[in-house]
């Protein structure tokens, strides 16, 4: 089957009544990127060390944004 976006592989490993295994062919890169980010189980334990380093990052956040200048910036993205 055609990979797209990984969805219907995705439902064939979080529905284990279903039993089946599940291969995806995707010739789009991104198409590829998006499967397998969508397929790949994370490691609880990294899951939760990361988390606890954004939250630190957010906590220690001061509020000061760098908004890059370029051209016509203003008209593609207006407050």
């Amino acid at each position: 089957m055609f990979a797209g976006t990984g969805t219907v592989l995705l439902e064939s490993i979080v529905h284990p009544y279903l039993k089946r295994n599940a291969i995806g062919v995707e010739i789009n890169p991104l198409g590829r990127l998006i499967s397998k980010v969508k397929t790949t189980p994370l490691d609880d334990e990294e899951l939760r060390s990361e988390a606890a380093r954004l939250f630190r990052r957010i906590a220690n956040f001061n509020g000061d944004i760098n908004i890059p200048d370029f051209p016509n910036r203003d008209f593609w993205f207006s407050a």
